[in-house]
């Protein structure tokens, strides 16, 4: 693990195309690892391939301003 990539902190900006449109206070984000049995002779258990994965989150955003909403009516 390289702990420079750990994200941690108390507060967040969130950008879109180079443009600052709000402030995050609350982040999550998952990562299941989706792994298959792999029958294997001379072994009593299976071993495990890696087969995909599925990533989920959430972000809390607190509305101070109408960037986001100027943002996502000129998509």
């Amino acid at each position: 693990m390289d702990a420079s990539k750990v994200m941690n902190g108390s507060w967040g900006e969130v950008w879109m195309d180079g443009e600052k449109i709000s402030e995050c206070t609350a982040l999550q984000a998952k990562i299941d690892i989706k792994k298959e049995d792999v029958p294997m002779c001379g072994r009593a258990t299976p071993g495990k391939k890696l087969s995909g994965w599925e990533g989920k989150g959430s972000m809390k955003l607190n509305k101070v301003n109408s960037r986001m909403a100027i943002k996502i009516g000129t998509l």
